[in-house]
């Protein structure tokens, strides 16, 4: 039994890799990123952004970096800090939005 349990163990390291990798690329595959969409949204109210201005916006979130960079970053936030980041869809913290739904799933 020792050892079915330390098996399953040690297959559950790859396959959250394998999982957490997925859902990064499917987090991605949406054409453009947040930045693009920001400045989509507040240019239909009006307001103007700049090319320095929309550069800042990508180095301070982080979009000017390599794909494998960001991946890197948000794996080593979740494991260090427990930050799954941002919700720009709710507007606050990822975790508060998941804790808000736990129950029910729990439930379900």
């Amino acid at each position: 039994m020792l050892k079915y349990i330390g098996k399953r163990l040690l297959l559950f390291i790859p396959t959250i890799l394998i999982i957490s990798i997925v859902i990064f690329f499917i987090i991605q595959l949406p054409p453009g990123d947040y930045v693009t969409s920001y400045v989509s949204a507040m240019a239909a109210e009006g307001e103007i952004f700049t090319a320095e201005e929309i550069q800042e916006l990508r180095e301070y979130y982080g979009l000017d970096s390599p794909w494998f960079v960001q991946y890197a970053k948000w794996m080593r936030d979740i494991i260090t800090k427990g930050d799954f980041g941002y919700s720009f869809e709710y507007g606050r913290d990822v975790w508060s939005v998941i804790m808000d739904y736990l129950p029910l799933t729990v439930g379900l």
